[in-house]
């Protein structure tokens, strides 16, 4: 950033809002903590809203996916209107990009908005010049766009500090479609001082000087997959110096536990150690409620015992009935058993055994590309358009392996025992 602007600039960037998303109930019997998951999208961005008013920031950023759906639903779109309604009164501009859940902004005609938003153009990148900054965006025209917008932004013009807004992949993020793609090359120092960017759901830094290059994550998690913290960035600019602070706004928080059952002989030690984990999570939460996923880890006589159905669905059962009136409100939603056998797995598999030659076989399955892939091909019909099987990573192909391993050693010791 050039040492020439040394007037103090403060903005809050925020994205992918989701505001209508279908999120599902826990359970039937909690109506108490399924009206918290209802709303807890909406209150994100009621706290985003407070956030920026409470610290008089000169601009609110939206990067795309404020809606989850091109035609969103009218509470949803009263939400952000009051809200923007709100920073209006305070004197802040918002500027506002479509990203792939709701392009075109189709949804802008039904109502009157405020005059201090701007709501950026899909066919070209947009420049509006304000008394402190230059504001570049650009958003998506349609759901599937495959074209590079971020190149087809202008060189900057002058002195004056430069955002870049846009709803994008960069460097090809498997986790998410590939809309917008574009690599950190394209969004050069000579475009703009600060992009902020949608579309990623997990709050990171790609890039921390010349320029900066953020991603805001989503203000809430939806899901198991988007555990941890999320919010938004508040970000301060002054001199040739860009701060930015992630500040949680999550209402419900997702997480993913493990517990170990080293050392464990009975069921009862793993639940009492798993309601520890789930306190220890809803404390690091800081008050929020807690959705969590718990998975057994380790290796002991216990393993067995929950390799069985019946038996993992008990101690999921016990976890939620011990932490049933915790406040914040807590909810197990599953438990997953990652946990071995208590066995000596390199014996086994030099065994001369039919467990020993799968073992063997394995190892060499697992240490090869061609085996990854083979893995792929096998587990694919497991899996729909909600989730492509491309997106598993190498851990989780190996998680797979383990698993299955675990259960042949399991079944195939029980029929020579």
């Amino acid at each position: 950033m050039r040492d020439a602007i040394s007037d103090r600039i403060s903005f809050l960037h925020t994205a992918d809002l989701h505001l209508d998303s279908p999120l599902g109930l826990v359970d039937r019997a909690r109506s108490d903590l399924n009206e918290r998951i209802y709303s807890a999208t909406f209150k994100a961005f009621e706290n985003a809203i407070q956030l920026a008013a409470d610290q008089k920031v000169d601009f609110f950023l939206l990067a795309g996916d404020a809606f989850d759906q091109t035609y969103s639903n009218l509470a949803a779109q009263l939400s952000i209107k009051k809200g923007f309604e709100r920073l209006s009164d305070c004197g802040i501009g918002a500027y506002v990009a479509f990203g792939n859940h709701d392009p075109s902004g189709e949804w802008l005609k039904h109502l009157r908005w405020p005059e201090s938003v701007r709501f950026l153009r899909s066919d070209e990148p947009q420049t509006i010049i304000t008394d402190k900054a230059r504001i570049v965006g650009m958003s998506h025209a349609k759901t599937d766009i495959r074209d590079n917008l971020a190149a087809k932004f202008p060189k900057r013009d002058g002195d004056l500090f430069t955002i870049g807004i846009l709803h994008c992949n960069v460097g090809g993020d498997r986790e998410h479609d590939p809309y917008a793609p574009c690599d950190l090359r394209d969004l050069s120092l000579d475009r703009a001082d600060y992009w902020a960017l949608g579309h990623i759901h997990k709050h990171k830094v790609l890039c921390q000087c010349e320029p900066v290059v953020i991603y805001a994550g989503n203000p809430q998690g939806r899901n198991a997959k988007e555990s941890g913290a999320r919010g938004c960035y508040l970000v301060e600019a002054v001199g040739g110096t860009i701060t930015p602070e992630h500040v949680p706004l999550d209402v419900v928080r997702h997480a993913e536990l493990s517990v170990s059952i080293d050392g464990m002989e009975t069921l009862d030690d793993f639940v009492e150690a798993s309601v520890g984990r789930c306190r220890a999570a809803a404390f690091e939460a800081s008050g929020r409620d807690l959705i969590c996923r718990l998975s057994a880890t380790g290796s002991g006589s216990l393993g067995d015992r929950l390799l069985r159905p019946a038996d993992i669905q008990t101690a999921l059962e016990e976890v939620r009935e011990a932490t049933r009136h915790d406040e914040p409100r807590i909810w197990p939603l599953r438990l997953e058993v990652k946990a071995g056998l208590p066995v000596d797995r390199n014996t086994l598999a030099q065994a001369d055994t039919f467990l020993g030659m799968l073992l063997q076989l394995s190892e060499v399955r697992q240490g090869s590309d061609e085996g990854l892939e083979r893995i792929r091909e096998l587990v694919a019909p497991l899996y729909n358009r909600a989730r492509d099987i491309s997106v598993l990573s190498e851990s989780e192909i190996g998680d797979l392996y383990r698993a299955a391993e675990e259960q042949c050693i399991r079944l195939l010791r029980e029929t020579t025992e």
